[in-house]
């Protein structure tokens, strides 16, 4: 089976992983920041590809598959709950494209033998959150821009750290990896609450090649008003 477009969460009683169903990379426009790239993933049922119950009893809920298919599927993203992701760009380090490849974003680090979300740390300022076996943790976040492909698409890898907080344990003892081929930029979304102009001429302070972008009104036919800036072909 392939291992593209599939997410592994390392010790659960799904060994193949789970396939990808949705994947959106996406950024953000925050004018006194910078662009913020956002990322949301969303799996198909755990027991899609195999609907066979525990042989014996799980040691935890972690092993156990009919914990796992009591909550079905996964969600992990910047968007879906709060407002995320991840810092790309500041006036002092622009966003160029055509030098993402190789680059590792990372988000959530926790302080080198701390395997616990430190007090001074809010859940609800984390860059992802994640609905795994109810509503649970994650951090130690790097995504990796691995390859950049012929038609502007990259193939991204992703790992972190889960902790199982829904059931309350609160350290990071569990870990999730995946790459995902072939992923497309969706754009940059522009705040609404300054004008079009305003956001586009906040835009290219933090952007090496403004120009390489081009306007796209999301509701032409709405009074509406929501942009987004993206690459041009």
């Amino acid at each position: 089976m392939e291992t593209v477009n599939r997410i592994f969460f390392e010790g659960n009683p799904y060994p193949k992983g789970h396939t990808i169903k949705k994947f959106v990379w996406s950024g953000r426009l925050d004018p006194s920041q910078g662009i913020y790239f956002d990322f949301h993933l969303e799996t198909e049922n755990y027991y899609a590809e195999d609907n066979s119950t525990d042989v014996s009893d799980p040691e935890s809920d972690w092993t156990s598959k009919g914990v796992w298919s009591n909550y079905h599927k996964c969600t992990l993203s910047s968007t879906n709950w709060d407002n995320g992701g991840v810092l790309i760009a500041t006036e002092n380090t622009l966003l160029d494209f055509d030098s993402l490849t190789s680059t590792v974003l990372t988000a959530d680090k926790l302080p080198e033998g701390v395997n616990i979300l430190p007090d001074d740390w809010s859940d609800d300022e984390l860059a992802f959150h994640i609905y795994l076996l109810g509503h649970d943790t994650c951090a130690e976040h790097e995504i990796n821009f691995a390859d950049r492909n012929t038609d502007g698409s990259f193939n991204i890898q992703w790992n972190g750290r889960i902790a199982l907080t829904y059931g309350g344990d609160y350290e990071f003892n569990h870990s999730f990896k995946t790459l995902v081929n072939n992923v497309k930029f969706s754009g940059i979304y522009l705040p609404s609450d300054i004008t079009t102009v305003e956001a586009v001429e906040a835009f290219k302070k933090f952007v090496k090649n403004p120009d390489h972008f081009e306007l796209e009104d999301l509701n032409p036919k709405s009074f509406k008003r929501e942009y987004k800036l993206v690459l041009k072909d």
